[in-house]
């Protein structure tokens, strides 16, 4: 299995905490803390 590049993210919606964003190809859940861009290599 290749890496996936995490190119299809779907906002997962919820009340406060950090942002959750899912990868639609592979299903992982990557954290997105505000303020600052996310880098996923």
């Amino acid at each position: 299995m290749g890496k996936c590049e995490h190119k299809q993210l779907q906002e997962l919606k919820q009340i406060g905490g950090p942002i959750l964003m899912m990868c639609i190809k592979c299903n992982q859940i990557i954290k997105v803390s505000k303020g600052s861009r996310t880098k996923i290599k």
